[in-house]
């Protein structure tokens, strides 16, 4: 890597790379993103770590493309893309969405042009495949945020479209005396699965994520139900003893009214804690977090929250943000 006063960024090469091409750039990207640490809470911190293919995790969230700024063969940014269906999104212009996510900039290159390189093919790109709709999910406290550099330079401007909290919730062995009947169970195959049964996002071929078979947990008194998960086969964190820690998710929530998802809640805690997970993670719209709050107050460790940034859509979409796609 050359010195910071001589670095030109017009030497810096793009490569747009997908599940079938990136893995020759494996090693590379892992060492890459050891660089970067992330709260979690007060006084510790996390990395993240993706074994295996690189682009994998954002395989299962749609149809993924991987942008690498590289310098001398060395990776010194990355920003990742999912295609995904827009169904559930009312007024929003395409029939498809990007999801722009992993945005990772080297220390030693911040500041110098290469995050609007990788922005500028990303929105090129885009625009070849017409689509005019894009959403990314930033942590709140994160310093350069989308409505920073987008608006410009022929790149469509990011707003707010909404927030999510994410609950984080120590599992603990169940004591099995849920508010209504549940009913917890392997998830079947989506191909199997009506449209009707499961919520929009999920997708037809997903790529799995999830090293235990995902759980359906489901209350049978109004439908209600969530799949529980993790992402360990695609993406984990690292504490800095480089530790895993292991979280579980609860995710594809399918539900009328946030409230009704507390049952669920409750019984996702034990599933997860049986099933080998010391932390449940929710995501819920932060307009109803109070809700969540008053009720699974003894249970919450810490709330974490983020803001929804989009383009090419009205709607607040905090309802279709899952912590296991963060």
């Amino acid at each position: 890597m050359t010195d910071k006063s001589t670095f030109r960024v017009d030497k810096v090469e793009v490569h747009q790379l997908g599940i079938e091409n990136i893995d020759p750039w494996g090693d590379k990207l892992r060492e890459f993103e050891r660089q970067f640490w992330y709260p979690l809470g007060s006084n510790r911190k996390f990395r993240i770590e993706h074994p295996g293919n690189y682009t994998a995790f954002f395989e299962s969230i749609g149809k993924a493309t991987c942008f690498l700024a590289v310098e001398d063969e060395i990776v010194i940014g990355v920003l990742s893309v999912a295609i995904r269906d827009s169904r559930g999104i009312s007024n929003c212009k395409d029939a498809r969405i990007a999801y722009v996510a992993d945005i990772k900039i080297a220390h030693e290159r911040q500041g110098s042009g290469v995050l609007g390189k990788l922005i500028s093919h990303v929105f090129e790109w885009l625009s070849e495949i017409k689509i005019t709709s894009a959403y990314s999910v930033v942590m709140d406290g994160t310093v350069k945020t989308p409505d920073l550099y987008t608006g410009r330079n022929g790149i469509p401007e990011f707003k707010c479209k909404g927030r999510v909290a994410l609950l984080n919730l120590p599992t603990k062995e169940s004591v099995e005396h849920y508010r209504h009947e549940m009913v917890i169970d392997f998830l079947p195959n989506t191909d199997d699965v009506s449209a009707s049964l499961l919520p929009v996002w999920i997708n037809r071929n997903l790529v799995p994520r999830s090293v235990v078979r995902p759980n359906r947990i489901l209350d049978m008194s109004n439908g209600v139900q969530g799949m529980l998960e993790d992402t360990r086969r695609t993406k984990r964190l690292y504490d800095e003893k480089d530790n895993e820690i292991m979280f579980a998710h609860l995710s594809y929530f399918y539900y009328h009214e946030p409230e009704q998802m507390l049952p669920v809640i409750e019984a996702a805690i034990g599933q997860a804690h049986a099933l080998g997970f010391t932390d449940l993670l929710v995501s819920v719209p932060y307009s109803r977090l109070q809700t969540f709050t008053d009720s699974l107050d003894s249970l919450i460790s810490q709330t974490f929250t983020a803001t929804i940034y989009g383009t090419g859509f009205d709607t607040d979409i905090s309802k279709l943000v899952y912590s296991s796609e963060i």
